[in-house]
């Protein structure tokens, strides 16, 4: 790949664009049409569209799980591996987030409140959590997209390919 975009920098926003685009529209028809059915399922204790915070919460799905990819291909390209960088995505929204919780400290509590799961969290609940607003999570994402896209360009432009 890189030999036929041999500008690294470009090659990596290629890259990062087209996997948040593709899996931002996935997520987002996927999220909808799962609500749909689950609507259909749950009959008269269903919720419609236009109940409060829905849809705020469908699009919030769908851009954790964006985010989520642009996470793992970011990842995958500072590990080097597609294998490493599904362990990483692993650690980092399951395994992180359970250690965190072993550590027997006060603040480790306020650090796991901005790991990437409990700002997806944070956008898949109609309720309003005190722990993270809304503008929060998807700044506490937009964060973790940057610094590991980031990190990925910084390695790749010093790294032999």
């Amino acid at each position: 790949s890189v030999a036929a975009v041999p500008r690294r920098f470009s090659f990596l926003t290629g890259k990062m664009t087209i996997s948040a685009f593709v899996s931002f529209v996935v997520s987002l028809v996927s999220v909808f049409i799962a609500f749909l059915v689950g609507q259909q399922l749950l009959g008269s204790h269903g919720v419609s569209l236009d109940a409060p915070h829905v849809m705020r919460v469908l699009v919030g799905i769908a851009f954790y799980l964006m985010s989520v990819s642009v996470m793992a291909t970011a990842l995958g390209f500072i590990t080097r591996s597609t294998a490493g960088g599904i362990a990483a995505v692993v650690a980092l929204l399951l395994v992180l987030p359970v250690i965190g919780q072993l550590v027997p400290y006060d603040w480790a509590a306020d650090v796991l409140n901005y790991l990437p799961g409990s700002a997806g969290g944070a956008l898949a609940t109609s309720v309003v959590d005190t722990s993270m607003s809304v503008a929060t999570a998807v700044i506490t994402l937009i964060g973790w997209m940057v610094a590991l896209t980031a990190a990925a360009a910084v390695l790749l432009q010093r790294r032999d390919v």
